[in-house]
This record gives structure tokens, sequence and C-alpha cells, in this order.
């Protein structure tokens, strides 16, 4: 299985995502899943969009921009094995508007 890192703007590592695109906190809780390049939690209510910044993944929402309409959940997928955890990176700088997903 092949995962990707998730970050919050803040630096911190919020947790990876996997190949088949749920989303893992960085202690494997089950946070939600991607769907073409936009992210959902558990509840099926929208998180925001996937950026690549600097060479690093973040889920970062813009608070002027409608949401789309909540999704039918997903069942939450077995808990996977969790991968070394990663230390902080810098923090990056948002935009006007935008926020963390998650």
């Amino acid at each position: 299985m092949i995962y990707s890192s998730v970050f919050q703007s803040s630096g911190q590592h919020l947790g990876f995502t996997r190949e088949d695109g749920y989303i893992f906190s960085r202690d494997a809780a089950y946070l939600g899943w991607l769907e073409e390049g936009f992210a959902w939690d558990t509840e099926g209510q929208f998180r925001g969009q996937v950026f690549d910044i600097n060479g690093n993944r973040y889920i970062l929402r813009n608070t002027y921009s409608v949401s789309p309409i909540p999704r039918t959940p997903k069942p939450a997928p077995p808990i996977p094995q969790v991968p070394a955890p990663l230390p902080a990176i810098p923090p990056i700088q948002l935009k006007i508007g935008f926020k963390d997903g998650f």
C-alpha cells in the first residue's frame, strides 16, 4: 500500500492518505476520504481540497467559497499499519480566506 503524508499549515504532520483515497490521522484514526482532489470527513461533510505546496500535501478549505453538498458517508476501512511518524516541517502562509480542512 502506498501512503502520502499530509501536513497542516502549521507544519505539523496531520496524517496520511492511502492510494485508495482514505485519509487517516498520524495515529491511524479514520478521518475521511479523497474524491477527485476533494476531502470529505467521516460524516460526508466537505473538508477542503488537496494542495501540493513546496512538495508537501495539505488539505485546505476556502472559507469564502460555497461548499459542495454533503456526500453519503463511506464505511470505515480496516485500520492500516501506521507509517513512521514524520517531523514537523516549516509552516506555510495561507492565502486570505483559507484554513486547514482538518
